[in-house]
Parts: structure tokens; sequence; C-alpha cells
């Protein structure tokens, strides 16, 4: 898989540089901003736990069409993310390790045989030297909530990551169903599927861009 996705994220790099340059007009789209936090839905914190992302989103002008190419349309993004055992404070052997994270990465989006395609490189960085658990530790502590057990994290390393996703729309009714398939391979490796389901008009015409930490 690995290799795989190093070939496709290959071909987009020689395709984005193969771009003549007065195709190059292009500007800022968007922004988009989420975060995340387990502990809203159930009052349980763990695993992924949290994460803020926020992305620019730039190319040609928006047509509500993905353009035919890689690099044309690229997203930027910006990435925080806790990952944490069951019990922050009293880890059970085995459970995950704490781990904050760090990322920068930039992803393209492109229509390839009628699917919504996406490939993206990230670089992540690792451990106490990104400063999240502490401030994990200083947020639980201003809020009087259970403090993070730092001395078992993960540590301090940068990892190159790549992934890819493929997806299509299918109009049913009122509603619209996305069946996906993302791979990643780098500080994790990991294949998700699933689909998104909307229902109405929200939406409609807009760049889906998938959150790393929940995959909705």
């Amino acid at each position: 898989m690995t290799r795989a996705l190093c070939a496709l994220l290959a071909l987009a790099m020689s395709a984005t540089l193969c771009v003549p340059a007065a195709a190059q007009d292009r500007g800022t789209l968007g922004f988009g901003r989420l975060f995340t936090n387990d502990a809203i839905g159930d009052n349980k914190d763990r695993w992924h736990t949290g994460s803020y992302v926020i992305s620019m989103i730039r190319g040609p002008a928006w047509d509500g069409h993905l353009p035919g190419a890689p690099g044309a349309l690229i997203e930027y993004r910006l990435r925080a993310d806790i990952i944490a055992p069951a019990d922050l404070s009293n880890p059970a052997p085995g459970d995950r390790r704490y781990a904050g994270t760090l990322s920068i990465g930039a992803h393209t989006y492109f229509d390839w045989h009628g699917n919504e395609t996406r490939l993206g490189f990230d670089l992540v960085g690792t451990g106490p030297g990104t400063g999240i658990g502490r401030f994990q530790k200083w947020a639980h502590n201003v809020l009087d909530l259970e403090e993070p057990d730092l001395d078992n994290q993960i540590g301090n390393g940068l990892h190159p990551t790549i992934s890819a996703e493929l997806a299509r729309s299918f109009p049913i009714g009122s509603a619209v169903v996305r069946p996906f398939v993302e791979a990643q391979a780098g500080v994790e490796t990991l294949v998700r599927a699933g689909a998104d389901v909307t229902i109405g008009g929200f939406g409609t015409g807009s760049l889906m861009v998938r959150d790393t930490t929940t995959g909705q």
C-alpha cells in the first residue's frame, strides 16, 4: 500500500510541476476550521480525543466541479491532534500511548474517471517538543478535569505521511450518498471506508474536505 501511495503522490507532484505558467490563475477560494473533542459526546475522553484544524483552499475560480488534473486545486492544512489512552491519568498496560501531534500539509483535489480524488502529503511532528501535552495538562488543570499522564508519551519525531481518497456521489431523492475509501501511510498506517450522507441542499456544489481525526 505504501508503494502505491508513493507512486500516486509522485504522479500528482509531477503533474503539478508540469502545469503551464499561463494556467496558474490562482486565488484563495476559502478557509475551513474544525474543532473536535471526544468528551463532548459521552463525557469519555480517549484515543483520538481532540483536534483543531485550519485549512486554506487555493485554486482557479470554483464552479462546483473538480479540475480534471491534480495540482490546480490545493488545500493547505495545519492541524493539532491529541491521541490518548482510555484513562488519561492511569493508563492500562497495552493501551494506546499518549501522543500530541502538530502537522502541516498540502492536498490536491481532482476528478479521476468520475471519482472525487484527493492526494496529499503531511509532515507530522510528535512528542513533548510539540507542546500539545503540556497544553492539555494546563487546560485540564484550569477546568478541573483529569490531567494526562505524559510519562509514556510517544517521543519527539518527524513523520512524513502520504494519503489518498476516492469518493463518488449518488443522488437518491433529496439526499446524496457518497461512498469513499481512504488510505494513509506514515505516522499511522490505515485504510478507512464509509459513506457520507447529505439530506437536503446543504453543501450543494461545495468542495468536500474530510477531517483526519473523525473521518467526517
